[in-house]
């Protein structure tokens, strides 16, 4: 299973994903998209659900208790992340906290948490074709995404758990204080 998890708006490109989709699943089959979400494009969501060649590969589920997001994170194989305009990017790290990999735009937040081939992949081209070339090409490897679960998840834990969080904010804090002038490296 696929997973995507966002606001059904412009800005998080379900269409897009459906799109790319489609396309991905006239190469494979087997395969299960979970979208999660509601919003403005809801209706526009599942008109274009309904109408494709592949329709019975894809769900909609509204809003879904967190205990019920979290089991479709940890079974789902590859979570897809298109927003471009994140500050931060909680869906890709909710995903890799619980193992599973990232395909996402590198852009905004995102480029501090996914880290390319080893909790997940940058996309190289943005658009239904660059999303569905990767996403396809990354379904037929269904082996190495497996395998890679435990390490996503592990070196995720590692990155972002609590005291390592308040220690980056402390050293921010600390920076700010002095007058911002020092840099320092992630």
């Amino acid at each position: 299973m696929v997973l995507w998890v966002g606001r059904l708006a412009p800005a998080k490109c379900p269409l897009l994903m459906l799109e790319a989709w489609e396309r991905v699943m006239a190469r494979l089959s087997g395969f299960r998209l979970v979208m999660v979400g509601d919003g403005p494009l809801r209706e526009e969501v599942r008109e274009r659900m309904a109408s494709l060649t592949s329709r019975r590969s894809v769900q909609l589920e509204a809003d879904i208790p967190w205990n019920e997001l979290r089991e479709l994170y940890r079974r789902a194989l590859l979570t897809v992340h298109l927003a471009r305009e994140e500050p931060f990017g909680l869906v890709p790290l909710e995903s890799m906290w619980m193992g599973t990999p990232v395909l996402a735009v590198c852009e905004g937040g995102v480029t501090e948490t996914v880290l390319p081939g080893r909790t997940g992949w940058c996309l190289e081209r943005f658009g239904v074709e660059g999303v569905a070339q990767r996403l396809g090409s990354l379904l037929e490897s269904e082996a190495e995404l497996c395998r890679m679960a435990p390490f996503v998840a592990e070196e995720t834990r590692r990155r972002f758990r609590f005291t390592a969080t308040v220690e980056e904010v402390s050293q921010s804090l600390l920076l700010a204080s002095a007058g911002g002038r020092e840099t320092r490296e992630s």
